[in-house]
């Protein structure tokens, strides 16, 4: 599947719920990440202003690490990520 523009954590989110629900069917979900993966690096060196290579990295990885986790079924979402809901919408639900 493609992320679609969507986030790395509504991505994640969703795709390790698919995966859980697969059970033990013999193949694996997963998402095209590309997206998800680059855009927050590249939000990262306009944020800074710079190529900074060692922040850029250690974000990669982390960012890895999490799609990995999605898709085995083993990331655990937080909050409202992956429910649909609007971003602006949960906001204001919180500061009701």
């Amino acid at each position: 599947f493609l992320s679609g523009g969507q986030s790395l954590a509504d991505a994640s989110a969703r795709l390790s719920v698919m995966n859980q629900v697969k059970g033990s069917a013999p193949w694996n979900l997963s998402f095209s990440w590309s997206a998800a993966l680059q855009l927050p690096l590249l939000a990262l060196a306009k944020e800074t202003g710079t190529l900074c290579l060692e922040e850029m990295s250690h974000l990669y990885l982390e960012e890895l690490k999490v799609a990995a986790a999605a898709a085995r079924g083993d990331h655990v979402p937080q909050g409202a990520e992956g429910s649909h809901v609007p971003t602006n919408a949960v906001k204001a639900n919180v500061s009701a």
